[in-house]
Order: structure tokens, then sequence, then C-alpha cells
């Protein structure tokens, strides 16, 4: 098994070499290597670079992630809008819009916590994924993605 420094260096055959190991389900005995193949393959990480270049990436990324992540869920003890007033848009141009929001995206919320409800990973400690504040930063982060992606989205 090669080292993740020499897998993460940025050169293109190793890149493959990598995630032809993740595909194959391979990355066994090197499980920090699997949030930073995650990262590269949602385009958080440029697999060029390599890991030394990283560090600017992920901090603009995780910037990124903030700003949406506060657009999508409001602090709602900063909002003025009446929740009762779901559809209407208040003054400050947030209000009901803001809850509008809220509760038309219920039912995803919902179904994205019944599966985490359900998720067990294979080579996984059961209760891991069962944490409510593992499964609540899951939502958190499969809400935020089905929201920026319509598309395919969570359902």
């Amino acid at each position: 098994a090669m080292e993740a420094s020499v897998l993460l260096d940025g050169s293109p055959r190793r890149w493959q070499e990598l995630l032809g190991r993740a595909k194959a389900g391979d990355l066994s005995g090197a499980v920090c290597l699997r949030s930073v193949v995650w990262r590269i393959c949602l385009g958080l990480l440029p697999p060029q670079v390599g890991a030394d270049g990283w560090s600017k990436d992920y901090s603009t990324a995780r910037q990124r992630y903030a700003a949406l992540r506060s657009q999508l869920i409001p602090d709602f003890s900063k909002t003025s809008g009446d929740p009762l007033a779901a559809n209407t848009e208040g003054s400050d141009g947030e209000g009901g819009g803001v809850w509008k929001h809220y509760y038309d995206a219920a039912d995803l919320r919902a179904e994205i916590h019944r599966d985490l409800e359900r998720l067990f990973v294979d080579g996984c400690d059961d209760a891991y994924f069962q944490r409510p504040d593992l499964q609540a930063l899951m939502l958190t982060v499969l809400y935020v993605w089905s929201t920026v992606n319509p598309s395919p989205s969570y359902r």
C-alpha cells in the first residue's frame, strides 16, 4: 500500500490510482483518505494541485459553504418576519419569505432525517452515525447540497 503523501502529490497518474482504489472500495488502511477523496470528487479540492496547495482551496470552499448555509438556513432569532405569515413577504425583504422557504423545505429535511436514522455503514461502529450531533451536521450538509443542486436534489 502506498503512503497517503505519495498518493496525494498532485500527479494525475497517482490521482487516477487513488480514485480507482476508492471506487473499488479499497481505501482500507487509509481511512484518512476517504474524506480527501470525497472532497476531490465533489470539486472542493483540485486533484492536480496536490496536498500542499489545498489549504487555500479548502478555506475558500468552507467560506462558500458557510455563505450558502446562512442564506439557506437563516438565523431565525434575527428574522423579523411572522412565522405564521409564511405566504407574505416581510417589509425587510425577509419575513414571511424566510419562513415560507423554511416550511416549504420541511418535507425535504424530514426525508433526509429519516434516511439518516437508518444509516449504518459497513466497517464503522453502528453508534457512530446515530450520534445526534453528527446526524444534525449531515442533515445540514445534505439539505444545503440538495437545495443548491435541485436537478438531482436528494429525492
